[in-house]
């Protein structure tokens, strides 16, 4: 993989956490919580055949 992608795909990881990190303390939701809120709309999602589109 090209530096950049990987540099890409790293920064955006990192952006990703720190949202759900803000979300789950906005909320006080806990993190085994919101990953099964997360894993049961990406399982939904494939069934469905899409890709997580907003419904």
């Amino acid at each position: 993989m090209p530096e950049a992608y990987v540099a890409f795909n790293i920064q955006i990881s990192q952006e990703l956490s720190d949202v759900i990190e803000a979300v789950m303390r906005n909320t006080g939701i806990k993190k085994a919580a919101l990953g099964r809120a997360l894993l049961w709309e990406a399982l939904h999602a494939r069934k469905d055949g899409t890709k997580g589109e907003k419904r």
